[in-house]
């Protein structure tokens, strides 16, 4: 994909207008403008912008910034004149992805997924950094888990997430390392941990949105793989993994927590545990659906392999 494809993906993301081809008699109308937000924006997408903060609210607070700007500034080119600085804040959030604040791990992943965008289809980091970059990123996307309303602390920043990783399809650059000879040994089992922390975190409470976007994003990275192709058996064992729970799971019964905390001693307490939907099933199912033509043979070839005790498998 080009860079000019990925910037109306991203548009589309943000439910923004792509003003790439604007008309002239409009850019000039908005030039000063344009050039005292890029001055703005140019100066706060540095590293040297993070470095100023004093103390960690305010380092959170320019993350947050620099996550804002990265966001809803769609003219933002990787190596030019107006923004000299995005490479240092490349290699300055690295450092944050392991700091002792988890807001400031967060707003350092959400920076981070932004700046994919911005420099696709390239990185601009090292294979190992990039690593690492998703590592993180995969914890963050766990907290999903237990963040289930829309109204909930960093739900929008967990959703905006896995929304870039859905529909600007950034986690193709794992897909990718698997396939090179040198690399995928270790992006491999991150790429499976992707898949395992997607399909397990999404749960019946969520939007109907998490699941479609952990569905897509699944589903994205399998297309990426050529058809006559072996899956990597890693990825294929999270898809059936949640297929054979089957689609219903025994949970715990919030009912009886809520009877326990009341104090009800004389009365009879709810069922320790509940049957309901299991999104897991659900979500990997979609992904076998949408896929089949490229799912079949490999999910085929993997059974009969187990099936007649074929050490390759």
């Amino acid at each position: 994909q080009n860079r000019s494809l990925l910037r109306q993906q991203r548009c589309l993301v943000n439910n923004m207008p792509d003003t790439s081809n604007a008309s002239v008699s409009e850019a000039s109308s908005v030039a000063s403008t344009g050039r005292l937000v890029d001055e703005e924006h140019g100066r706060i997408l540095s590293a040297k912008y993070l470095e100023k903060s004093k103390g960690k609210k305010d380092l959170i607070q320019r993350l947050r910034k620099v996550v804002e700007v990265l966001h809803d500034d769609e003219t933002i080119e990787p190596d030019s004149a107006e923004y000299p600085g995005l490479a240092t804040l490349c290699q300055y959030l690295l450092k944050q992805l392991d700091h002792r604040d988890k807001q400031v791990r967060l707003y350092a992943v959400c920076a981070c997924m932004e700046l994919f965008c911005v420099y696709a289809p390239d990185a601009p980091w090292s294979t190992e950094e990039t690593l690492e970059i998703f590592r993180q990123t995969i914890r963050q996307l766990a907290n999903l888990a237990h963040t289930t309303s829309q109204t909930a602390p960093h739900y929008a920043d967990y959703a905006r997430i896995l929304n870039l990783l859905s529909e600007v399809k950034i986690a193709v650059i794992l897909v990718e390392m698997t396939k090179e000879e040198d690399c995928k040994d270790e992006a491999l089992p991150v790429l499976a941990d992707l898949f395992r922390t997607l399909l397990q975190s999404v749960r019946s409470e969520h939007p109907p949105e998490i699941a479609e976007a952990a569905q897509n994003t699944i589903s994205g990275c399998f297309e990426e793989y050529q058809t006559g192709i072996m899956l990597p058996i890693p990825l294929l064992d999270e898809i059936l993994l949640c297929i054979g729970q089957g689609p219903r799971v025994l949970v715990v019964n919030p009912q009886k927590a809520a009877a326990q905390r009341q104090n009800k001693k004389h009365k009879r307490l709810p069922a320790h545990q509940v049957e309901q939907t299991n999104p897991s099933f659900l979500v990997a199912s979609s992904v076998i659906r949408s896929s089949v033509d490229r799912l079949s043979t490999p999910i085929a070839a993997l059974l009969n392999g187990l099936l007649n005790n074929d050490p390759r498998v």
